[in-house]
């Protein structure tokens, strides 16, 4: 079984990913694929919920505060995987400080965090705004794997597993009654 999902993974690469790594963004569609790649960031990230919790009232924070905890539980699933089945990263020069910091590519964590935090809001009721983060999330799978440091494949369970963090995350929440 294990062996049939590699090579399942494998062939989406190499037909699909493929593609999109050879599409010839330059200057500033580059550019705007750097911002959207380092979007899904713990550092943007962190920084936005944060700053969320500090100026909103007391439901935005707890808000905040629900949409922090989904995304550590998904940066925790993601790295269980990764540290685990220690997938390299695709060769190449873009996006230096995450081959250093973090050489495994499968699953990919900014897949996983986006689609996380996109599903919570879509389960909290606050429909508009969910759909620009799916928006948003898919964006920063695009250019994860446009900019060569994630395959098809890695962004492609990075958002299963946000998924299922965000659905789970939202039950949880909703069956205390806080949405």
């Amino acid at each position: 079984m294990r062996v049939l999902v590699v090579r399942l993974l494998k062939q989406l690469d190499s037909r699909y990913g493929s593609r999109i790594r050879d599409l010839p963004f330059r200057g500033v569609g580059r550019g705007v694929l750097s911002l959207l790649a380092h979007s899904g960031d713990v550092f943007v990230v962190a920084p936005v919920l944060v700053l969320v919790w500090w100026f909103g009232d007391a439901p935005l924070r707890t808000f905040a505060v629900i949409l922090a905890a989904g995304a550590v539980l998904s940066v925790a699933f993601i790295y269980a995987i990764k540290f685990s089945v220690r997938r390299d990263r695709p060769p190449g020069e873009w996006g230096s400080f995450y081959r250093r910091t973090d050489p495994y590519s499968f699953p990919s964590g900014h897949a996983a965090k986006t689609m996380t935090l996109a599903i919570i809001v879509l389960g909290s009721g606050r429909i508009w705004l969910g759909f620009l983060m799916l928006i948003w999330a898919v964006l920063v799978g695009f250019a994860r794997i446009a900019l060569g440091v994630h395959y098809l494949s890695d962004v492609t369970v990075g958002y299963f597993v946000g998924l299922l963090v965000g659905i789970t995350s939202a039950v949880v929440v909703r069956s205390v009654g806080i949405f």
